[in-house]
């Protein structure tokens, strides 16, 4: 290991030394010209001293950005300095920090002096490597020196923006949510029935009941009977997402954790639902219930998505029974995703949930995500682990019970990992 390298004859020390030396022997000799000689010395180090304290403190700086991102993907900032002073700082290297990326800091030499009147704007573009989260950025810190390079100097500007990171999601273009059987049509992403929509698809006779404003008066004529128009309603479906917060389903360490799956994984069947018009409901099971009422559209993704950023996993979840009693007062006709580890699965609990699901016409779906192939955490997580069955029994006696099953093992790539396992469009299902 190399020792640092002291740099002695800088500018700044060969002038103190110039000084030095003349004031003391100009002062012995009575030589007016080496005290000439001492006094320019300390003039040059007092004038470069207060320029160099005085050239940053009136630098302000600004920062703008998108207020919210996805993991992976890159943030364009604007930083614009001002000045309120009436001098012109010169060679002012800014160092901004963004914590989300990797570098987390981001370095830019001002090229050209920085006027009142002219404020300057630089930009960079981070991109946000590290997990979903809340992020803060900044502060600025500045460097500059004097005209001559005498004094060094350093200003910390207090400039904090937020910046909220969102979880990956994976373009689901194949996967399924709805079951057969489900509503009026097997397979539909969305079905189509006869009801009180907009779409005019025919006449039919007159029922008791029907609104007179129905009457499709030109048919009634014509058949010498009530006619009544029929039009064409769009029924959209609802897709429940639990997601089990436990502390005992967090295995792993890092931005490769099973929970850190587990939240990927629904904010990309929400994507999913929502590309394909389906109405949202989410609940985070954990010490306590995070619940994101029904809801549909891009807004809707966005509002969950913001939730997802934040969840952490811990403490004890009992998310059988609270999957029980919560998936109890869906409605009718819908889908539910359960998203958990799979050693945590309680066939017990779940059968008769199952069973309640697929009575009322609800596809049930189980995402299990093998936390087994993560670092385990806590000591009760070797037990659990001992104690469960493989991941391939779990899945099967999942799907006996009537259940769509994905099995989802880590990977180098999570993205790839989880796309490979949702992104089928059928499974079979054992009966």
């Amino acid at each position: 290991m190399t020792e640092p390298t002291i740099h002695f004859l800088k500018p700044r020390n060969v002038l103190v030394f110039v000084a030095t030396v003349g004031l003391f022997i100009g002062l012995a000799t009575g030589n007016a010209a080496l005290l000439s000689l001492a006094a320019m010395a300390i003039t040059a180090l007092i004038v470069g001293f207060i320029e160099a304290r005085q050239m940053l403190e009136h630098v302000e700086v600004r920062r703008t950005h998108l207020p919210r991102a996805f993991q992976g993907s890159s943030v364009g900032v604007e930083l614009t300095l001002s000045t309120s002073s009436d001098r012109t700082p010169e060679l002012i290297m800014v160092e901004d920090e963004f914590p989300p990326g990797t570098p987390s800091r981001f370095r830019h030499l001002l090229d050209r002096p920085l006027h009142r009147d002219r404020p300057m704007q630089i930009s960079y573009l981070g991109r946000c490597d590290h997990r979903r989260g809340l992020y803060l950025l900044g502060p600025t810190r500045l460097q500059g020196a004097d005209a001559f390079g005498l004094f060094p100097n350093e200003l910390l500007v207090p400039s904090i923006t937020e910046l909220v990171v969102y979880p990956t999601t994976i373009d689901l273009r194949e996967m399924g949510l709805l079951g057969d059987g489900v509503q009026n049509h097997v397979g539909l992403e969305m079905s189509s029935r006869v009801g009180q929509g907009e779409e005019f698809i025919g006449v039919r006779e007159y029922r008791p009941g029907d609104a007179q404003r129905l009457i499709h008066w030109r048919s009634t004529a014509r058949h010498g009977r009530p006619m009544v128009k029929e039009f064409q309603e769009e029924v959209t479906t609802l897709v429940s997402i639990f997601l089990d917060m436990g502390r005992l389903g967090l295995t792993g360490v890092g931005d490769q954790t099973s929970f850190e799956y587990g939240v990927r994984v629904a904010a990309s069947i929400a994507r999913r639902g929502t590309n394909l018009g389906h109405r949202l409901e989410f609940f985070g099971v954990g010490q306590k219930v995070e619940h994101l009422p029904p809801g549909q559209g891009e807004l809707h993704l966005l509002t969950l998505l913001d939730r997802l950023a934040f969840l952490k996993a811990e403490g004890e979840s009992g998310f059988a029974a609270v999957f029980r009693d919560l998936s109890a007062v869906l409605p009718r006709g819908g889908t539910t995703v359960a998203i958990m580890s799979a050693t945590t699965v309680s066939f017990d609990e779940l059968s008769a949930t199952v069973d309640s699901l697929l009575a009322r016409r609800i596809l049930p779906i189980f995402v299990l995500i093998d936390d087994r192939g993560f670092i385990k955490l806590f000591a009760e997580q070797e037990m659990a682990h001992v104690k469960a069955r493989s991941l391939d029994e779990t899945a099967r006696l999942l799907r006996v019970m009537g259940a769509r099953v994905h099995l989802i093992r880590r990977g180098k790539d999570p993205e790839a990992a989880i796309a490979a396992a949702l992104d089928v469009s059928t499974e079979v299902r054992a009966r």
